[in-house]
């Protein structure tokens, strides 16, 4: 518990307005609130609690354990979950484990914002508070400087992310440095817990954090992050403003627009100005789901060559193809041979989630009945383990409909209407009788759901975000 103090400070107040204008411009009043127990997000925790009876916030605590730190994890979810209880707040723990040794990151941030919308879902929360500070957008905008970003990537973190379940990010201390917020609980007497990783500079972010920034600080500029902090915003607010026009452009130009596809009318798309091109290019990539972790400036640079007539193909990063066939561009998945193939096999957890960029989306399995869902299973039906993989060669399936008569798989998907190259990309869900599920179309007849059924297990597919959250 913080000790009580005589009146609000500046900081409080700050924040106070910022939770005001978000609900006033119709940000709901149930919020899920993101804890790692870190100074940032327990700052953040104490100054919601503070403005929740001002705004009529409904708070619930969230916090996921990453599954790398051991007993410093299990302590930092007690310390948690008893700073929520302190402040009268419900809290839910969870935890993940990593897939992929070389791509933590990445994963983590998707596995975490999944989970989170996951119980915002479940708690019927209208948003998702993340401690995202100041000195987060700092450093985010200078990683993607680095990286070779384009004028876009400058816009860095926003403070507040729409998705396409009507669950909003929402990001209060994005105006707040961390000294700010350091001091803040200094003063109040908060204890907090610290992370040892983020001392770890093998790891791009705390290289940035740790001695790129300091080192801009000391030899050029004090107040370097001031700086590069109000360049993001002159960026997102001339976005803003291009924004309803890149929109009329997309509608004039786009001929199909699906999961995993978009085709534009080449004719119209070529007398457009490059630096429109591009915004609109941008825009359908992430309504499209392609993950724009990746993409570099060069990468936009070879993808307007495309459109130009310059390249007629190129792959670019997350396996996206472009291409140029008569009066048509196309961004679709690359065909890959089968030598390049992915063919890793996820072993499901039940309830729990499998996310496969490679895929292009994550595959969240659930008993929570109140979840949505693509398709449900009759869990007692089913051979555990369940797996996620592509499909294999001569493989066959028992599809929904045909009383038990199976088929090979590709005959299915050709039925189906899947053109040929795309059939290795589509993802299956296996238990250790067969295929279970091919995402996206059928379930097998054999683990349908019947007036027998007592425990129905529900699977959904979610592509990939367009944009990677911070």
């Amino acid at each position: 518990m913080s000790r009580p103090s005589p009146g609000r400070d500046s900081l409080s107040d700050r924040v106070a307005r910022t939770v005001a204008t978000l609900c006033a411009g119709g940000v709901g009043p149930r919020w899920v609130v993101a804890v790692s127990g870190g100074i940032d997000s327990i700052s953040m925790l104490h100054l919601l609690a503070e403005t929740a009876q001002s705004t009529h916030l409904e708070l619930v605590v969230a916090h996921l354990d990453h599954g790398v730190r051991g007993e410093a994890a299990r302590e930092d979810a007690r310390f948690v979950e008893r700073t929520a209880l302190d402040l009268g707040i419900d809290c839910e723990l969870g935890r993940w484990n990593p897939l992929r040794e070389n791509h933590f990151e990445s994963d983590a941030r998707i596995a975490r914002y999944e989970w989170l919308a996951e119980v915002a879902r479940r708690r019927r929360a209208h948003a998702i508070a993340t401690a995202h500070t100041l000195d987060d957008q700092v450093e985010t905008i200078l990683h993607r400087f680095i990286r070779g970003t384009g004028i876009e990537g400058l816009r860095g973190i926003p403070s507040l992310r729409s998705s396409s379940d009507g669950i909003v990010i929402v990001r209060p201390l994005l105006e707040v440095s961390r000294r700010e917020l350091t001091e803040f609980l200094e003063h109040r007497g908060i204890d907090h817990r610290v992370d040892e990783t983020n001392q770890d500079i093998r790891h791009t972010r705390n290289r940035i954090r740790l001695d790129l920034i300091p080192g801009l600080e000391a030899d050029f500029n004090p107040r370097v992050k001031e700086a590069i902090a109000g360049l993001g915003r002159e960026v997102r607010a001339q976005h803003e403003r291009q924004a309803p026009h890149i929109e009329s452009l997309l509608r004039l130009t786009l001929v199909e627009l699906s999961p995993r596809r978009c085709v534009f009318d080449l004719v119209p798309l070529r007398s457009i100005e490059p630096a429109s091109q591009l915004a609109l290019l941008r825009l359908a990539w992430r309504r499209a789901g392609f993950p724009l972790q990746g993409m570099s400036r060069g990468d936009w640079t070879r993808l307007l060559r495309v459109v130009d007539g310059a390249d007629s193909r190129i792959d670019l990063p997350g396996r996206v193809a472009a291409s140029t066939t008569h009066d048509r561009f196309s961004l679709e998945p690359a065909v890959l041979d089968d030598a390049a193939q992915d063919r890793s096999v996820s072993e499901l957890a039940i309830p729990g989630l499998a996310i496969r960029p490679d895929l292009g989306g994550r595959l969240v399995v659930s008993l929570d009945q109140i979840m949505p869902c693509d398709e449900s299973v009759d869990f007692d039906r089913l051979t555990l383990p369940l797996t996620l993989s592509t499909a294999n060669a001569g493989e066959r399936f028992d599809p929904l409909g045909m009383q038990g008569h199976s088929m090979p798989l590709s005959d299915f998907l050709r039925n189906r209407g899947v053109p040929r190259p795309r059939r290795r990309h589509v993802p299956i869900v296996r238990d250790g009788h067969g295929i279970v599920w091919v995402v996206g179309h059928r379930i097998a007849e054999r683990i349908k759901i019947t007036e027998q059924t007592r425990r129905p297990l529900h699977l959904a597919w979610i592509p990939l975000p367009g944009e990677t959250a911070s």
